[in-house]
């Protein structure tokens, strides 16, 4: 595993986007509440994370 320091909020926003424009492609609508502006740092694998 690489372990490493980022931000799981931003991860989480990207990987939304990314969903977002294959559902609007099937016409399907996705909603992404958003709680803080604020980083949210976790020491993890980042693409395991993404993995799932």
């Amino acid at each position: 595993m690489e372990m490493e320091r980022f931000d799981i909020h931003a991860m989480v926003k990207d990987i939304f986007e990314s969903l977002d424009m294959k559902a609007k492609e099937r016409d399907i609508q996705l909603h992404f509440k958003e709680g803080c502006d604020q980083p949210f740092f976790v020491f993890a694998d980042k693409y395991r994370i993404r993995q799932v």
